[in-house]
């Protein structure tokens, strides 16, 4: 006879309950809601105006191959290089130039480009990382973040103070509103409004630029007060051998940096949730977030990593998708156009080059245009390039809507707090009855009689 008499049916399982993690796959679907995508395609243009008004007034200062240059070179081969092409410049020589941001935002899609075939390659480049080597997704987003940002700090540093400050506030506030809207959807599937997601976001803007900071500025300090160790320690003798007593300490304080630093860069994409599904304050945002990444530091990773494959992925279909858009566009629009804008060039194909896959923006052959050509060159060049803007928008989206289902996540796992709560504002008082107001007056008008 079995052990087991009694037989029992399974007729559905809830995968989600079963496995919370399976719900990061509703981040592409999420992600392209209107409103959301809306608020990112504004991001991305209110960025792309700001660096170009700032190449309009610092004008032409990169040199050929700089950036180049200064990843492949030490630190005092480019201090050579650049004093070289002083010298000649200074000797009369012409070289040419490219704007700030335009040549910084050609490298940034260079390599968040191979950063996508990296992920969808499932080349994560840790092998590299342990070589002291830089490659695969990992080396693409030091290259982004750390890299070029670098570049720029060192070589215009006015330039990247102003830009920075402004894509930092104007990213952490659009972040924000996107951020509240993915909640909202997310914790009770409402569908929020993007101007009330707006109000929200520059209500707790201090909060939402504060959170970043805070752990930053602690480690600021702690530098201030080893700088200070050492001017007074290590500058004199004796005092050096206080230091070299005491040195501990300044080991245990370096230490305590190295800690906020290193939270800062693993836990940073999780204070922009944290704010719009607590409406937590900048204290209660960093502690929310770092406790999380310290109680499950390796399903953190994990989700870190699905939720780049998964993006990768989407990315190449929003990119075919656009892709496609204007090739069809630029295909059926030519079938009649016959005009000439110089022997053996087509006006429209001067107009509107044929897209290549990969490569969905393209510069118009103005050369060979009449200004009437070149205007319409330029104003359709102004819709292709918001719709290339609108994959750029897709990536903000994802990245604050799956940056919010991974604290969803670690929240779960930490605090045992399910899905569906979430911080919403409190409802405006409610007003008075007025058949109680009709009942006093008339009351009173008793007793006067």
């Amino acid at each position: 006879m079995s052990d087991y008499p009694h037989r029992v049916q399974v007729e559905a399982v809830r995968w989600l309950d079963a496995s919370p993690g399976l719900r990061l796959f509703r981040c592409l679907r999420q992600s392209l809601a209107p409103w959301r995508m809306f608020l990112a395609l504004l991001l991305v243009v209110l960025l792309f105006l700001g660096g170009k008004a700032m190449d309009f007034v610092w004008g032409q200062q990169v040199l050929g191959r700089e950036i180049e240059n200064y990843t492949t070179y030490t630190s005092q081969e480019y201090d050579e290089f650049l004093e070289r092409f002083a010298q000649r410049m200074a000797e009369g020589q012409q070289f040419d130039r490219q704007p700030i941001f335009q040549t910084l935002l050609q490298h940034e899609l260079m390599h968040f480009d191979r950063m996508v075939s990296s992920a969808v390659g499932l080349n994560f480049g840790l092998t590299e990382l342990l070589r002291g080597q830089s490659g695969g997704v990992i080396g693409e987003i030091e290259s982004m973040v750390v890299v070029l940002p670098g570049w720029l700090l060192n070589t215009h540093p006015w330039f990247s103070a102003i830009f920075l400050f402004y894509a930092f506030v104007l990213t952490m506030i659009l972040g924000g509103a996107i951020a509240r809207l993915a909640a909202l959807d997310a914790c009770r599937g409402m569908h929020g409004s993007p101007f009330e997601a707006l109000q929200f976001s520059l209500t707790r803007a201090r909060h939402l630029i504060a959170a970043p900071l805070l752990p930053l500025a602690v480690a600021l300090l702690i530098g201030a007060l080893l700088a200070l160790a050492g001017l007074v320690c290590f500058n004199l003798p004796v005092l050096d051998v206080i230091g070299g007593l005491a040195f501990g300490i300044l080991l245990a304080l370096g230490g305590i940096a190295a800690l906020f630093l290193l939270a800062l860069a693993f836990g940073c994409h999780l204070l922009t949730p944290a704010v719009a599904v607590e409406d937590a304050d900048a204290f209660d945002a960093v502690s929310r977030s770092f406790s999380y990444l310290a109680a499950h530091p390796w399903r953190y990773i994990l989700y870190l990593a699905v939720t780049v494959v998964y993006g990768a992925v989407g990315y190449l279909v929003v990119g075919l998708v656009l892709f496609s858009t204007i090739w069809v566009t630029k295909t059926a629009v030519g079938l009649l156009t016959f005009s000439e804008a110089a022997e053996g060039v087509n006006r429209f194909d001067a107009i509107l080059p044929t897209p290549m896959l990969g490569q969905v923006s393209h510069e118009p052959n103005l050369a060979v245009l009449d200004t009437s050509g070149k205007v319409a060159a330029t104003l359709v060049g102004v819709w292709v390039k918001l719709l290339v803007g609108v994959l750029a928008a897709y990536c903000v989206s994802f990245y604050f809507t799956a940056m919010t289902w991974v604290y969803l996540l670690l929240r779960y796992y930490s605090d045992g707090a399910a899905f569906d709560e979430i911080t919403l504002d409190a409802p405006a008082a409610p007003a008075a009855d007025v058949p109680d107001k009709v009942e006093l007056n008339a009351s009173a008008a008793v007793d006067a009689d």
